[in-house]
Protein backbone atom coordinates (compact mmCIF):
# COMPACT_ATOMS: atom_id res chain seq x y z
CA UNK A 1 0.00 0.00 0.00
CA UNK A 2 1.44 3.26 -1.05
CA UNK A 3 0.08 7.02 -0.16
CA UNK A 4 0.17 9.65 -2.81
CA UNK A 5 -0.70 13.20 -3.06
CA UNK A 6 -2.90 14.39 -5.99
CA UNK A 7 -0.58 17.84 -6.93
CA UNK A 8 -3.19 20.42 -7.88
CA UNK A 9 -1.52 21.95 -10.24
CA UNK A 10 0.34 18.96 -12.72
CA UNK A 11 -2.74 16.60 -11.56
CA UNK A 12 0.37 14.18 -11.23
CA UNK A 13 0.00 11.66 -8.11
CA UNK A 14 3.03 12.79 -5.59
CA UNK A 15 4.43 10.33 -2.93
CA UNK A 16 3.65 11.27 0.53
CA UNK A 17 7.32 11.93 1.39
CA UNK A 18 8.18 14.12 -1.49
CA UNK A 19 5.17 16.08 -0.94
CA UNK A 20 6.40 17.15 2.74
CA UNK A 21 9.01 18.71 0.97
CA UNK A 22 6.95 21.07 -0.81
CA UNK A 23 6.30 25.25 0.08
CA UNK A 24 2.03 24.61 0.41
CA UNK A 25 1.39 21.25 1.68
CA UNK A 26 -1.96 22.16 2.48
CA UNK A 27 -2.98 23.18 -1.66
CA UNK A 28 -4.04 19.68 -2.26
CA UNK A 29 -7.76 18.25 -1.72
CA UNK A 30 -6.98 14.23 -2.91
CA UNK A 31 -5.17 11.90 -1.53
CA UNK A 32 -4.69 8.36 -3.37
CA UNK A 33 -4.29 5.00 -1.55
CA UNK A 34 -2.61 3.28 -3.93
CA UNK A 35 -3.32 -0.67 -3.50
CA UNK A 36 -2.37 -3.92 -6.26
CA UNK A 37 -5.81 -3.27 -7.43
CA UNK A 38 -6.67 0.10 -7.63
CA UNK A 39 -5.65 3.83 -6.66
CA UNK A 40 -8.34 5.00 -4.46
CA UNK A 41 -8.67 8.83 -4.56
CA UNK A 42 -10.23 10.18 -0.93
CA UNK A 43 -11.15 13.66 0.08
CA UNK A 44 -8.68 15.19 2.45
CA UNK A 45 -12.32 16.70 4.26
CA UNK A 46 -15.80 15.03 4.86
CA UNK A 47 -18.40 17.00 2.93
CA UNK A 48 -20.20 19.50 5.46
CA UNK A 49 -23.16 18.48 7.39
CA UNK A 50 -24.72 15.49 7.94
CA UNK A 51 -27.00 13.04 5.46
CA UNK A 52 -29.15 10.44 5.45
CA UNK A 53 -28.37 7.42 3.04
CA UNK A 54 -29.75 8.40 -0.34
CA UNK A 55 -28.85 12.44 0.32
CA UNK A 56 -25.13 10.71 1.21
CA UNK A 57 -25.39 9.33 -2.26
CA UNK A 58 -26.45 11.97 -4.25
CA UNK A 59 -23.38 14.45 -1.86
CA UNK A 60 -20.59 12.70 -2.42
CA UNK A 61 -21.65 11.81 -6.37
CA UNK A 62 -21.69 16.06 -6.92
CA UNK A 63 -18.41 16.42 -5.05
CA UNK A 64 -16.49 18.12 -7.29
CA UNK A 65 -12.78 18.95 -5.35
CA UNK A 66 -11.34 21.93 -6.74
CA UNK A 67 -8.26 22.06 -9.74
CA UNK A 68 -8.65 17.95 -9.48
CA UNK A 69 -8.68 15.43 -12.34
CA UNK A 70 -11.90 14.69 -13.31
CA UNK A 71 -12.97 12.16 -11.30
CA UNK A 72 -17.09 10.40 -10.49
CA UNK A 73 -17.16 10.53 -6.85
CA UNK A 74 -19.11 7.96 -4.75
CA UNK A 75 -19.06 7.01 -0.79
CA UNK A 76 -16.65 4.13 -0.64
CA UNK A 77 -17.77 0.68 -0.51
CA UNK A 78 -17.11 -1.53 2.63
CA UNK A 79 -13.84 -2.94 1.21
CA UNK A 80 -12.48 0.32 0.70
CA UNK A 81 -13.75 1.01 3.98
CA UNK A 82 -11.21 -1.22 5.12
CA UNK A 83 -8.35 -0.01 2.46
CA UNK A 84 -9.21 3.47 4.08
CA UNK A 85 -8.60 1.88 7.66
CA UNK A 86 -5.73 -0.04 6.44
CA UNK A 87 -4.05 2.99 5.27
CA UNK A 88 -4.28 5.03 8.21
CA UNK A 89 -1.35 3.13 10.00
CA UNK A 90 0.28 3.42 6.25
CA UNK A 91 0.59 6.97 6.21
CA UNK A 92 -2.95 8.25 5.23
CA UNK A 93 -2.98 9.64 8.81
CA UNK A 94 -0.07 11.48 8.24
CA UNK A 95 -0.86 12.65 5.13
CA UNK A 96 -4.50 14.16 6.11
CA UNK A 97 -2.62 16.12 8.81
CA UNK A 98 0.02 17.25 6.43
CA UNK A 99 -3.04 18.82 4.06
CA UNK A 100 -4.86 20.35 6.91
CA UNK A 101 -7.71 17.81 6.66
CA UNK A 102 -10.23 15.90 8.84
CA UNK A 103 -8.84 13.17 10.38
CA UNK A 104 -10.66 9.25 9.42
CA UNK A 105 -11.10 8.90 13.03
CA UNK A 106 -13.91 10.33 14.95
CA UNK A 107 -16.83 10.01 12.06
CA UNK A 108 -19.20 7.22 11.04
CA UNK A 109 -19.47 7.46 7.09
CA UNK A 110 -22.12 6.13 4.75
CA UNK A 111 -21.00 3.43 2.48
CA UNK A 112 -22.20 3.17 -1.42
CA UNK A 113 -23.92 -0.20 -0.15
CA UNK A 114 -27.33 -0.55 0.96
CA UNK A 115 -28.24 -4.39 2.62
CA UNK A 116 -28.56 -6.44 -0.10
CA UNK A 117 -30.97 -9.11 1.55
CA UNK A 118 -34.76 -8.14 1.56
CA UNK A 119 -35.70 -10.46 3.77
CA UNK A 120 -33.46 -8.92 6.45
CA UNK A 121 -33.63 -5.24 6.00
CA UNK A 122 -34.11 -3.50 2.96
CA UNK A 123 -34.38 -0.32 4.59
CA UNK A 124 -30.75 -0.50 5.68
CA UNK A 125 -27.38 0.15 4.80
CA UNK A 126 -23.94 0.15 5.56
CA UNK A 127 -21.72 2.48 7.46
CA UNK A 128 -18.21 2.62 8.56
CA UNK A 129 -16.73 4.44 11.99
CA UNK A 130 -12.81 5.77 11.42
CA UNK A 131 -11.70 5.60 14.37
CA UNK A 132 -11.61 1.41 14.69
CA UNK A 133 -12.22 0.32 11.41
CA UNK A 134 -16.16 -0.99 12.07
CA UNK A 135 -18.48 -1.60 9.71
CA UNK A 136 -22.47 -2.09 10.04
CA UNK A 137 -25.73 -1.93 9.07
CA UNK A 138 -28.38 0.61 10.25
CA UNK A 139 -31.26 2.11 8.96
CA UNK A 140 -31.09 4.44 5.87
CA UNK A 141 -32.96 7.80 7.62
CA UNK A 142 -29.61 7.94 10.04
CA UNK A 143 -27.53 10.45 9.67
CA UNK A 144 -24.06 10.13 8.75
CA UNK A 145 -21.02 11.85 7.10
CA UNK A 146 -19.65 11.69 3.73
CA UNK A 147 -15.99 11.19 2.20
CA UNK A 148 -16.37 11.33 -1.22
CA UNK A 149 -13.94 8.37 -2.76
CA UNK A 150 -13.23 7.84 -6.49
CA UNK A 151 -11.12 4.63 -7.96
CA UNK A 152 -9.30 3.21 -10.78
CA UNK A 153 -8.03 -0.13 -11.10
CA UNK A 154 -4.54 -0.69 -12.04
CA UNK A 155 -3.79 -2.39 -15.28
Amino acid sequence: MEILIVDPISLVNVPLQEWKERENPQSADLIVIKTDEKELYISKNILPGRFDFNDAQKAAAAFIPARSPKLDFRCPTRKECIDIYDARFAGLDEAIELLGGEKISGHWYWTSEADPDPEYNSNNAFFFYGGYGRLGSIYKYTTNTVRPVSAFLNR
